[in-house]
């Protein structure tokens, strides 16, 4: 509660920061190349995690792919189980175990990702964080050897503006 001065007989007004309004990011690092494939949504729900299952598929052009899923609900319902059985031919899955972020390597990727975005700062509109979280993703390399103390690097071109 803090003071603040105000006439009498009149209500003092204090600017709020607006509606709580939130994106979604759905990612997969790929650990060879250390090359992040996103895409924004609206929901965290089974049809935008389909949605970018199917951009992963379309991107590694059939190549096999093998997926390391925490347990986020999206993960296991009963339409991304239907979709992992249609395409059991090219799709891994590997389920880790509940509360162990640590063994999944695009953890630190988010981890980075939320410093440089939501670390002491305020969005005014939502287009702002959506270009500024695709063009971060975009120029992301997680290497996580022991010559890059923290394994996390935004490489851009400086004279680009951000």
């Amino acid at each position: 509660m803090a003071k603040g001065w105000q006439r009498r007989g009149t209500q003092l007004t204090v600017p709020a920061a607006g509606t709580n309004t939130r994106i979604s990011v759905f990612g997969a690092l790929n650990y060879a190349t250390g090359v992040v494939t996103s895409q924004l949504a609206e929901r965290a729900d089974s049809a935008a995690f389909i949605a970018f299952l199917d951009k992963l598929v379309e991107t590694s052009k059939n190549a096999p792919l093998t997926l390391v899923l925490d347990n986020a609900g999206y993960h296991k319902s009963t339409a991304v189980k239907a979709w992992f059985a249609r395409h059991r031919a090219t799709v891994t899955v590997l389920s880790l175990p509940p509360y162990c972020p640590e063994l999944n390597l695009i953890e630190r990727v988010w981890r980075a990702l939320k410093h440089h975005l939501a670390c002491h700062r305020y969005w005014n509109d939502v287009e702002s964080l959506k270009q500024r979280t695709t063009y971060l993703l975009d120029h992301l390399i997680a290497r996580f050897h022991l010559e890059t103390p923290g394994g996390i690097q935004i490489c851009h071109n400086l004279s680009e503006s951000t």
